[in-house]
């Protein structure tokens, strides 16, 4: 692993939403990778998912009020690529079956 540095110029594949409703508002689009911040991690995604709690979130009727856009699939596994140097030995495993929250939560 390695400190994160300069934006990637590279593109990531997601689900977005900008609008409310059923599955067919889940669009597929390419958007700039992100970069991590104090205390978070960016992995290489090979596999994610959209679970039961998304399937509210993107008709707007989960615990909380959504804003749009939106990326559900909170549920992936991946590799790490990049870590702030500080968190390096909260990730001893290379590769990772994650479950994230939006409050900062520790995950593993």
């Amino acid at each position: 692993m390695h400190a994160c540095a300069a934006p990637s110029l590279l593109l990531m594949r997601a689900v977005q939403i900008t609008r409310f409703g059923g599955p067919e508002v889940m669009d597929i689009v390419d958007l700039p990778d992100p970069i991590p911040g104090p205390g978070q991690q960016l992995h290489e995604v090979s596999s994610a998912g959209v679970n039961f709690a998304d399937t509210h979130q993107i008709e707007n009727s989960y615990l909380s009020a959504q804003q749009l856009p939106m990326i559900p699939g909170a549920e992936f596994v991946g590799t790490p690529v990049a870590v702030l140097t500080s968190i390096s030995e909260a990730w001893p495993s290379p590769r990772a079956s994650v479950r994230t929250f939006e409050n900062d939560q520790k995950v593993s």
